[in-house]
């Protein structure tokens, strides 16, 4: 039994590496987040790399998002992008989910954020109907993890 696993999305779906301890892991690459979860819902803790607990209407952003800008510092910072609203995770293109956004939030949608639309409402609707995902499903900047890791300074390359 893997005791973290840590997820990024990939072509193919996610990319999941599963810690068994200091030494052993172990990856694996799920189609969807639910398959991942069904093969691995025993581990201790998830962590991925994808914006979870959306708003509908975020005026301020997200406290994670300025905390982790905060930690980065220039010019690490900039990896730290603001995800959409929930509002527009269905629209068919940025420009009008753009637009939406705007209107909602005053910000508008960057070609970033908008290029992993698809797998941000994957997990989105994934923890709305999976209770017991949400204790375990917890949202991870890498580049945060990486400052950590590193002392806390933030890493030189990218």
């Amino acid at each position: 039994m893997s005791q973290f696993v840590g997820i990024d999305g990939c072509r193919a779906g996610w990319f999941a590496v599963m810690l068994k301890n200091a030494e052993e892991y172990d990856f694996e690459i799920f189609s969807n987040i639910e398959e991942l979860w069904n093969s691995l819902s025993s581990a201790q803790d998830f962590l991925i790399d994808i914006p979870i607990g959306l708003k509908e209407k975020d005026e301020q952003g997200r406290r994670c998002d300025t905390e982790a800008r905060e930690r980065l510092k220039w010019p690490r910072s900039s990896s730290v992008f603001t995800p959409p609203s929930r509002c527009v995770l269905h629209m068919r293109s940025r420009e009008k989910a753009s637009e939406k956004s705007r209107r909602l939030t005053g910000r508008g949608i960057s070609v970033q954020a908008w290029s992993i639309v698809p797998s941000i409402r994957e997990v989105d609707e994934f923890l709305r109907e999976t209770p017991p995902a949400r204790k375990k499903l917890r949202e991870i900047h890498p580049e945060v993890l990486f400052c950590a890791l590193n002392g806390g300074k933030s890493m030189v390359h990218k």
